[in-house]
């Protein structure tokens, strides 16, 4: 099952899957999709859709949390500090 789907895996789907061809691959990838600000803009907004947990719903939190890491890595691997 390829772990890249639609344009994304359409891009890189000629490449055999050995680690010799993971940085080609990741090169390719940031040519055609890498847009670093909109990619921040996209995570930021992410993270001004969650809504605020009430009423002590353990799950619910879990689920905020769990968001708020995702979009927050995220931003992490394009180099934006948690302060800015």
């Amino acid at each position: 099952m390829p772990l890249l789907e639609g344009n994304a895996f359409c891009v890189v789907k000629g490449l055999a899957v050995t680690e010799d061809n993971y940085q080609l691959a990741v090169n390719i990838s940031k040519e055609r999709f890498g847009k670093a600000q909109q990619v921040i803009s996209t995570h930021m907004n992410e993270l001004l859709k969650i809504l605020p947990c009430v009423g002590g719903n353990s799950s619910q939190l879990r689920f905020v949390y769990d968001k708020v890491s995702v979009e927050a890595r995220g931003l992490e691997a394009l180099s934006v500090k948690p302060d800015h």
